[in-house]
């Protein structure tokens, strides 16, 4: 019964914290109204709301549609979300073999070797290009629609609005990732790309956001993607104190980070 409320898009990693909150003051103003009259009923009412919170992430209907834009708009940064975007990778439960997907890559002539050199193909980097710019100006729901169709792992996939990001949700069966709109407009556009090469469908996710290493520009806003650490990049936090900030390839207007170097 438990695992048939489970919303693995809105609990654990992925909690939804303004959706948290929402519900947890609506729920507090519940039970002290109901728990005068009928103490009984109001410790049941909060029994059962502080469960349906902490297992499906909310308990009042359509939260996730309201409670971000609520939220936003209250003073101050309070959700701010301030770690790099999720990818498709995260879909993979064993996150692959690196080296694997690289020379599935090679074989497939979407990345090609020239001596210590990697770079996708001119045939693969034109087709990625093109369909980076189609879904960035397509609607988003059709981003979500197109990662619905171009991966087998995804089981569904939706955009989430919080007031000052746009993220694509995607769910599979072993988890479910929130990637900020140009990160899923560069991973979806890869997804489609690598499809119509036919590279293996199983390793398509983290294949997609393998090619993010060889990104250029941001298909958001046009400009240049660098290679710089973490902490350069807005709105993401530095890791534990002793240790260097991991490099990644970011836009640092939009302050998003597309991929991380190991």
């Amino acid at each position: 019964m438990i695992d048939r409320l489970r919303r693995p898009e809105y609990t654990g990693e992925n909690r939804c914290w303004p959706c948290t909150a929402v519900n947890l003051a609506l729920l507090f103003f519940a039970v002290v109204a109901t728990g005068r009259d009928r103490p009984g009923l109001g410790a049941a009412l909060g029994a059962v709301g502080g469960l349906l919170i902490w297992v499906r992430g909310y308990v009042v209907p359509y939260t996730p549609q309201f409670a971000p834009r609520l939220v936003a708009a209250l003073p101050g940064d309070r959700f701010g979300h301030d770690t790099p975007s999720d990818t498709l990778g995260d879909l993979d439960p064993d996150e692959g073999d690196g080296e694997a997907v690289l020379r599935s890559l090679v074989a497939a002539d979407v990345v090609v070797a020239t001596g210590d050199r990697l770079a996708p193909t001119d045939e693969f980097a034109t087709a990625w290009r093109e369909r980076m710019e189609h879904l960035g100006d397509a609607p988003d729901e059709r981003l979500a629609e197109v990662a619905r169709e171009a991966s087998e792992a995804i089981t569904s996939a939706r955009i989430e609005d919080t007031g000052s990001e746009t993220f694509l949700v995607v769910s599979g069966d072993d988890g479910a990732s929130w990637l900020r709109r140009p990160v899923a407009i560069a991973e979806v556009a890869a997804l489609q790309a690598l499809g119509e090469v036919g590279f293996p469908a199983t390793d398509r996710e983290l294949a997609a956001h393998a090619v993010c290493a060889f990104l250029e520009t941001c298909p958001v806003c046009g400009d240049d993607v660098v290679e710089g650490a973490l902490d350069d990049c807005c709105g993401h936090t530095v890791p534990d104190a002793g240790t260097d900030p991991p490099q990644v390839l970011a836009c640092e207007t939009c302050g998003v980070a597309f991929y991380q170097f190991e």
